[in-house]
């Protein structure tokens, strides 16, 4: 494959990485690079490079668990809609992984990431969820809404553990 302009760009950006002296640079440099790898991001290798992703953040420092979350955040936002056939195996991904996660910024990213997948195929990530077991607290039994304000399914708040899905910014409620 010919990348042309791509190619440079990303080795610019290579220097930049390897240049990067503190950690906001890093990150600025590494998302450009994302951006510039979801041009060419083969969406059929989604559920491959989702479970690399998260299999290689679980043993990461927490610098490299943000740049690789800001990667696989980017690659869903920008190939996101080419991805409908493979939300439930991504789902299950990430479903398998988060009762045994603590660390926040994965945790975080993780969440993030079902948010992504629900923003371009809302419907399937809502029917995969639908179908998986959560986790209860002894003290509080997760309840699904609907947000008024965003017409989307939301998980109360008082459920922060199995919280898969997200609240409206566009509200305080749930």
């Amino acid at each position: 494959m010919n990348l042309g302009s791509a190619e440079e760009e990303l080795r610019c950006l290579r220097e930049e990485l390897t240049a990067a002296l503190d950690p906001e640079a890093l990150f600025q440099a590494s998302s450009k690079m994302a951006r510039v790898v979801s041009e060419y991001f083969p969406p059929e290798q989604a559920t491959d490079f989702i479970e690399a992703t998260v299999d290689g953040m679980l043993s990461a420092s927490p610098t490299y668990v943000t740049a690789a979350g800001l990667w696989m955040k980017i690659i869903l936002k920008e190939c996101g809609d080419a991805m409908l056939d493979q939300v439930p195996a991504i789902l299950n991904i990430i479903y398998s992984h988060m009762p045994t996660i603590q660390e926040g910024i994965l945790r975080q990213s993780l969440l993030e990431a079902v948010s992504i997948l629900a923003h371009h195929h809302l419907e399937a990530v809502i029917s995969s969820l639908l179908r998986k077991h959560l986790p209860m607290d002894r003290q509080h039994v997760p309840s699904l809404r609907w947000c008024h304000h965003c017409s989307q399914a939301k998980l109360c708040r008082s459920c922060s553990q199995s919280c898969f899905l997200f609240f409206c910014s566009r509200s305080a409620e749930p």
